[in-house]
């Protein structure tokens, strides 16, 4: 037997591939894709109820709850304001829901009061607002010349700081 680089030649098989087509084959092909997309509708639809479900017991349980109704103002004892002054002042409903009022907007409109040094608000459950206020304490009293000294809301104090700020009734 001769040694040659040429392989030899093998018999090759050839393969004929037909795509039938018939109106039942394509039915077929029909119901096997409406499946599928009848299957991730119905999941779609599960967890979209799932989720609305939730949604919905959450706000019953919380939000709509007459038990997390605000009931009292816990306020620090100070010489700025008082409990009324921060319903005015935060621009609070006094049956607000505790869950729906924005506690960020309550303490940044309570920033916003010159007589206040610093500023804290909480939830306590089950209803109650928990503010904690610093209130600056006033080192001098700015006068008119031609005025009599007399202490009334709406003169001018400053603190240690040099900050000036109004007298308020409560001062």
């Amino acid at each position: 037997m001769k040694k040659t680089s040429r392989p030899s030649k093998r018999p090759q098989s050839s393969v004929l591939q037909v795509r039938v087509m018939s109106p039942r084959i394509a039915w077929f092909g029909f119901l096997r894709i409406f499946g599928r997309c009848a299957k991730y509708a119905l999941i779609a639809g599960l967890v979209g109820t799932a989720g609305w479900g939730a949604w919905k017991g959450i706000r019953h349980a919380f939000h709509e709850n007459p038990d997390f109704r605000l009931q009292t103002v816990d306020l620090n004892e100070n010489s700025a304001i008082d409990e009324f002054g921060v319903y005015q002042i935060a621009d609070i409903d006094p049956q607000v829901n505790l869950f729906t009022l924005d506690i960020d907007q309550v303490a940044e409109r309570l920033r916003g009061v010159p007589a206040l040094s610093a500023v804290q608000v909480e939830r306590r459950l089950p209803g109650t607002l928990h503010v904690r206020v610093l209130s600056r304490i006033p080192c001098a009293w700015v006068a008119a010349e031609n005025e009599p000294f007399t202490r009334k809301p709406g003169g001018l104090l400053i603190d240690h700081d040099g900050r000036a700020f109004p007298c308020t009734t409560v001062q």
